[in-house]
């Protein structure tokens, strides 16, 4: 199926398509399914993507320029190197699940993430910084070396993520939830010094 600016699909399934570096525009897409999709460095721009499902999809270094995801699912999907803050223009709000996806150097800063949810997924690297968070959960998500500052964490659910390190002084933790053993990277934040 060819693509054309302002076209818009409805209840459609693309599988096994490849569009990579190409670039799209003011297009819709309403309860869509991708399945083995090829948008590597794809540019979206000014588009819509409202309860679409993207399965086992390379997505990586993929342009989202003030384009909207309301309740959009990625499952094992490849989505490196994506600077999600560029939504913003449009909405600020990314309603998105990120089920064993690959997360790799995304850059969600800035943004209301409180619809977003991360279930076994790979953050590495990841920018969260001044990222609305709250109730959010990292559930079996490796979070190693992600930035997490300036970040509203209330009742963020870290319990079972992994790798993390914040400074709770830096952010707003009020209920968040951690788990052992990673939760002692808070205590390192603050300069305190754990023997076993």
């Amino acid at each position: 199926m060819q693509f054309e600016t302002d076209a818009v699909f409805t209840d459609e399934t693309f599988q096994g398509t490849a569009y990579p570096a190409a670039s799209f525009r003011g297009m819709e897409f309403e309860n869509c399914r991708f399945i083995n999709c090829d948008f590597s460095g794809t540019r979206f721009s000014s588009c819509l993507f409202d309860r679409c499902r993207f399965e086992h999809c390379n997505l990586s270094n993929l342009n989202v320029h003030d384009s909207v995801f309301r309740n959009v699912t990625f499952a094992k999907s490849k989505l490196l190197g994506i600077w999600w803050y560029e939504v913003r223009k449009r909405s600020s709000v990314l309603s998105v699940t990120f089920d064993d996806c690959l997360l790799t150097y995304c850059n969600f800063a800035g943004l209301d993430l409180r619809k977003c949810r991360f279930i076994r997924c790979h953050a590495l690297e990841a920018d969260f910084s001044e990222a609305d968070l709250s109730r959010v959960s990292f559930r079996e998500t490796n979070l190693s070396g992600a930035v997490f500052t300036g970040c509203n964490l209330t009742g963020a659910d870290f319990s079972t993520a992994s790798h993390y390190y914040l400074n709770p002084a830096a952010n707003k933790v009020k209920g968040a939830r951690f788990g052992m053993p990673d939760a002692l990277n808070l205590l390192q934040a603050m300069g305190i010094e754990i023997v076993p």
